[in-house]
């Protein structure tokens, strides 16, 4: 390898340690995603949370405990963790199914945060067992995800749960990582492809990836109704449209690079994205 890649390999490695290293989760060529955050504070050791969800926002990861489910398995609570979870099943089913809410998703400790992506319920309430007191707290306020990201913060004080809902600041920095991520690695895996990586092919190669950064986002952003409801969608689509960009990107660099720069463009467009979409699952995954 010439001095020149070498340099290149140097830049598009400090590039990629930045993301890497960079304080908030981000993935690289994975669609961006909506995000529900529930951040915990200042809870006792033993305390659980979980959501309930409006029955018209019933979805992939709802629990839904009706009477009958309920009377043939209160007695298994053989383990300490189903014993918490039967606690909030009973709790649900006997005071707050008849209007019309149910347990959505899992059952965490309140010692790490609760995280919804295309899952996340649209309308919600937080509810939190205090294990060692043996009860329930369920917020009177029913909040709304009303953003592509959407946070709320829960604290305990004084026996009492506080909550607040922050509107996401860094939706615009968490683009910007993951555009430089996609781009480091495309650009790695174009020192392999390419015979002439000079400036003009790496500012194609950039210009693209923000064209197709932005329609993910763009994408995301107007189906995030639809993937709440049709969650089983989420993957078919997302795949469909990884094979759109690859089919996109490879057709553009066949048109504005020299075939004695890149022999094979689609090879390059479908191995740079899977490396970039497999770079998104395995290093920073949800």
């Amino acid at each position: 390898m010439n001095t020149k890649k070498m340099k290149m390999l140097l830049i598009i490695f400090v590039c990629f340690l930045t993301v890497f290293f960079s304080v908030d989760p981000v993935h690289a060529d994975m669609s961006p995603k909506p995000l529900l955050t529930v951040k915990t504070d200042h809870f006792p050791e033993n305390s659980y949370i979980a959501l309930l969800a409006k029955e018209n926002d019933i979805g992939f990861s709802l629990w839904h405990v009706d009477k009958t489910w309920f009377e043939e398995n209160k007695w298994h609570a053989s383990k300490a963790s189903d014993e918490i979870n039967m606690r909030f099943y009973e709790e649900v089913h006997e005071k707050y199914e008849t209007d019309g809410w149910y347990l959505w998703g899992n059952i965490s400790s309140c010692r790490a945060d609760l995280k919804f992506t295309y899952m996340r319920p649209e309308h919600f309430r937080i509810m939190i067992y205090l294990a060692d007191e043996d009860r329930f707290i369920v917020t009177d306020q029913e909040y709304e995800c009303s953003g592509f990201e959407y946070t709320v913060n829960v604290r305990y004080e004084n026996g009492r749960v506080i909550t607040d809902r922050t509107n996401s600041r860094d939706s615009f920095s968490r683009f910007l990582l993951r555009l430089l991520a996609t781009v480091a690695i495309e650009l790695f895996a174009a020192l392999f492809f390419f015979k002439g990586l000079n400036r003009r092919n790496c500012l194609i190669i950039i210009a693209v990836n923000i064209i197709t950064q932005l329609i993910l986002n763009v994408l995301s952003f107007t189906g995030i109704s639809m993937f709440s409801a049709n969650p089983a969608l989420y993957y078919p689509v997302l795949l469909i449209l990884e094979i759109c960009i690859v089919l996109a990107e490879g057709f553009v660099y066949t048109k504005m690079i020299s075939r004695e720069d890149i022999k094979h463009p689609y090879y390059y467009s479908a191995i740079a994205n899977i490396l970039s979409f497999a770079a998104g699952l395995i290093i920073l995954p949800f």
